[in-house]
């Protein structure tokens, strides 16, 4: 159970972290 939660946070981690650089990427081209 411990190692599914460990598991899970690291998904969650990575999930949030490719959201922000395709928002981060979206606003960049906006700015162009």
């Amino acid at each position: 159970m411990f190692t599914h939660n460990v598991l899970n946070l690291e998904y969650l981690r990575k999930k949030n972290e490719m959201e922000f650089t395709i928002k981060g990427n979206i606003r960049v081209i906006r700015e162009y």
